[in-house]
């Protein structure tokens, strides 16, 4: 799913040569009476020991096609990882669904797949050694709404999150020179003014920008007219083109397109660097939690406490190689340990399962 034209141009520039690979601190007063180095003796952790390293190529399964953002995110990736990581790294496209091979089909008819985009490649990683030799991606959403759909293939304790690669912020989008919509409150009171008069692109039906828009919708108290697209892109071309009114897209969406865009709105807990001027929903009294996807590495459940130590700290190393965060600008790039990527992957879950499933 092809989202950013950067990304595009810089997969294609640097295809070819990838191919081959198959927090924020705060600041604060200063303590008078601490000795900087005993401070330093009190608060610095001991350095971990790591007694896990791969003796060979590490497989990292993407559960999409080549050339997909998932594919691009990987491969852009993998190039400045393998330097930490001591080993080649082989990228692994397993893409679609899981076929059913017990569904009856007219002759020259594919059987049908379940679990929607992904589960074929959540599965292969699931099913994998946990011996730290395969690792793979898996982003949520997208990941918590194929286990919701309860096919059995997989659910979220057969993943380790090792860490993130990317998070990206859900933000309401409306065209640069639409009068209308000076601001969110705006956008709010016209569609509550002229019920399911206003379209809403999404870049799926039930998918993230979808569900985005009704957390929105409900919680301000207005209905819409959806207009689903397969692709992000398609549903940033209707809004330019007139055919919708407003997008919640996710901030990787409009990396790069935005020129004649505007943002308006973030579903975030605090204003987004990137849009100082757009409110949280939160702000104006509506939708109050983060909403996003997160792009993680995870490896199999049952993989020992050293790989994910290991894998940590090497695409911790990688995520801020300056080579990579010259190459990764049209990416959300955000590294977050073990820890955080479960606690974004949990979060992404509770609203899947509980929030989101009283929409539809």
């Amino acid at each position: 799913m092809s989202r950013r034209i950067l990304a595009l141009m810089l997969a294609a520039l640097m295809l070819a040569g990838l191919c081959a690979c198959g927090g924020s601190g705060k600041d604060g007063p200063d303590e008078e009476a601490a000795e900087p180095e005993a401070e330093a003796e009190a608060t610095e952790e001991p350095v971990r020991e790591i007694n896990w390293a791969p003796n060979g190529d590490v497989k990292v399964i993407v559960a999409y096609e080549q050339g997909d953002i998932n594919d691009i995110a990987a491969r852009v990736l993998a190039q400045y990882a393998e330097k930490y990581i001591g080993q080649d790294i082989e990228i692994v496209n397993i893409p679609g669904g899981v076929v059913d091979t017990s569904a009856e089909v007219a002759e020259g008819e594919k059987p049908p797949e379940l679990g929607g985009a992904g589960a074929a490649g959540w599965k292969a990683l699931a099913e994998s050694k946990p011996d730290g030799m395969t690792i793979g991606y898996i982003d949520a959403p997208g990941f918590c709404k194929s286990v919701a759909q309860g096919h059995g293939f997989f659910d979220e304790d057969d993943f380790v999150p090792l860490c993130t690669q990317e998070v990206e912020t859900a933000v309401v989008v409306v065209r640069e020179k639409d009068e209308r919509f000076g601001s969110l409150e705006d956008l709010v009171s016209l569609a509550q003014e002229q019920p399911e008069t206003l379209v809403a692109a999404t870049d799926g039906e039930h998918g993230i920008s979808h569900a985005c828009t009704q957390a929105f919708a409900r919680s301000a108290g207005f209905t819409y007219a959806a207009k689903h697209f397969s692709r992000p892109m398609e549903a940033i071309q209707s809004l330019r083109t007139n055919q919708a009114d407003f997008f919640v897209a996710q901030l990787g969406d409009i990396a790069g397109l935005d020129a004649d865009l505007k943002v308006i709105g973030v579903f975030a807990e605090e204003r987004l660097k990137e849009y100082p001027d757009a409110p949280t929903l939160a702000e104006l009294g509506y939708y109050d939690q983060w909403l996003g996807l997160a792009r993680c590495i995870c490896a199999p459940a049952g993989v020992s406490d050293d790989v994910v130590a290991f894998y940590e700290n090497a695409f911790s190393q990688a995520m801020n190689d300056p080579g990579y965060k010259s190459a990764s600008t049209g990416l959300s790039s955000d590294f977050r340990d073990s820890e955080g990527a479960g606690s974004l992957v949990e979060r992404l879950r509770v609203f899947t399962l509980g929030t989101a499933k009283h929409f539809w």
